[in-house]
């Protein structure tokens, strides 16, 4: 199974096998950089949220309210579907 992606949170990262079947990246860096995608993503969002959809401050409408608390239980959702699909992969 050389060269095979093993889908890891918030990244597919090509993970080379050597003969011997030994991952060539350890799990410690794994995690790592799946931790640091995580926070980019919260990050990311967040300046989206607050910097380029809510730049105006004005009072919030129960259909904005609904509207976007609808967009951000989407994104976990699909979020959380991304890695049940990675462990899924994984084993």
């Amino acid at each position: 199974m050389r060269g095979s992606l093993i889908a890891t949170p918030l990244l597919l990262v090509p993970f080379a096998l050597d003969a011997t079947g030994a991952g060539l990246m350890d799990q410690a860096q794994l995690k790592i950089w799946a931790y640091a995608g995580f926070i980019a993503l919260v990050l990311l969002f967040l300046v989206l949220d607050l910097g380029v959809f809510h730049r105006d401050a004005h009072e919030v409408s129960m259909k904005e309210a609904l509207t976007w608390s609808t967009i951000w239980l989407a994104c976990g959702t699909g979020f959380s579907a991304f890695l049940g699909a990675g462990l899924i992969l994984e084993h």
